[in-house]
């Protein structure tokens, strides 16, 4: 996984993500979406 730095655009903190292949992808959001339930914080995607 490759990651840039954050940014801010908007008055919103961004950053991109860029993945070998769909299956890390999609293993990475699971893993965002468990520690947002966890923290009951779920952001937009």
């Amino acid at each position: 996984m490759e990651t840039n730095t954050w940014q801010e655009a908007n008055n919103s903190l961004t950053k991109t993500f860029s993945f070998a292949d769909f299956d890390s992808a999609w293993l990475f959001m699971t893993k965002v979406a468990a520690l947002a339930k966890e923290l009951d914080h779920h952001p937009s995607l």
